[in-house]
């Protein structure tokens, strides 16, 4: 009788297998999960579109903080210029007058 009955009990403790065996399966993938994913994808994708418009802004306006101390620096260099191209020829026209002068020819 203790025979049949650890026969018995032996039956009951295995069960046929059943479908899905959850302890062998990977784990689920669960929909929310590839939403949160896509989520940050988008949200860094727009996150870095605004750092790269800022970083172009930054650079054009230190482009054109550039550009402006170049067109004053030309402007300096044009007005020194003009300002020598004068005083040259003056000189030059003084010194000229003065040969061609013949009471600055008594003088010497």
């Amino acid at each position: 009788m203790l025979k049949e009955m650890a026969v018995e009990d032996e039956e009951d403790d295995y069960h046929p297998p059943q479908l899905p065996l959850q302890w062998r399966d990977p784990p689920p993938h669960y929909p929310h999960e590839e939403q949160r994913k896509r989520r940050r994808a988008v949200d860094d994708h727009r996150c870095c579109e605004a750092l790269r418009a800022a970083q172009v802004i930054a650079s054009l306006d230190r482009m054109d903080a550039l550009f402006i101390n170049f067109d004053h620096s030309i402007e300096q260099i044009c007005t020194h210029v003009i300002k020598l191209s004068s005083d040259i020829y003056l000189h030059s026209y003084s010194n000229h007058y003065s040969y061609c002068n013949p009471e600055s020819l008594h003088s010497f």
